[in-house]
């Protein structure tokens, strides 16, 4: 009886691991992030619109013009062929207060396993569709333009939200050497992105210090 009751608490557990959010497949659906949760995949919460004249403003976006052109992210693309602009979009909202999250693209579970993307620029609206926030990141971007200075070889950008304010996020990705790779869109606490090895190399660094 007993072992029957581990097997039983460890699945509830990992279940609990698996599902952070509020499972809503409707693509205007808002995530609402565990912020006791370190990873966290968006896919399901994402959809996207190809835009191919390269023309369309993010004012034009987010006054909600092309809403009807925007389809689920969900197994729809896996690549963003070169001169060709894509619009993601999804909101997030939070259980807790989130500082300095990664926002990011990840072909698998690795973190280190980065993304090709030449240039992604990242808008966060309000409730009132009012831009907030601007961040860009991307391989061919200069490293004095990307949000995040650190490591910039890899493709990420910061989400910050207070316990239960939502915002709404748009991104904008475009190519211009070779298809670039578009996977599942993560948010993660930045401890669960750091490899073992390097973690371990903070926490003795850390020793040494004290």
């Amino acid at each position: 009886m007993k072992l029957l009751f581990y097997i039983g608490t460890l699945l509830i557990t990992l279940t609990t691991w698996a599902q952070p959010g509020t499972i809503n497949t409707s693509n205007d659906s808002i995530y609402i992030a565990d912020a006791k949760v370190q990873i966290h995949d968006l896919k399901n919460f994402t959809s996207v619109f190809i835009d191919s004249s390269n023309r369309i403003t993010i004012d034009e976006i987010a006054s909600g013009k092309f809403n009807n052109r925007f389809q689920s992210f969900s197994g729809m693309i896996e690549q963003a062929q070169p001169y060709i602009t894509y619009w993601l979009k999804l909101s997030i909202s939070a259980s807790g207060d989130i500082r300095n999250w990664w926002l990011l693209f990840n072909r698998d579970p690795v973190i280190s396993q980065n993304v090709e993307i030449g240039y992604l620029d990242a808008w966060f609206l309000n409730s009132t569709n009012q831009v907030i926030d601007h961040q860009r990141t991307g391989a061919f971007v200069p490293r004095s333009q990307k949000t995040v200075k650190e490591n910039p070889a890899m493709s990420r950008i910061f989400f910050s939200a207070k316990a239960g304010e939502t915002k709404n996020v748009y991104l904008r990705i475009y190519n211009e050497f070779g298809p670039g790779i578009i996977s599942s869109l993560q948010l993660r606490d930045p401890i669960a992105g750091i490899p073992s090895s390097e973690y371990l190399s903070i926490i003795f660094g850390s020793g040494g210090v004290f």
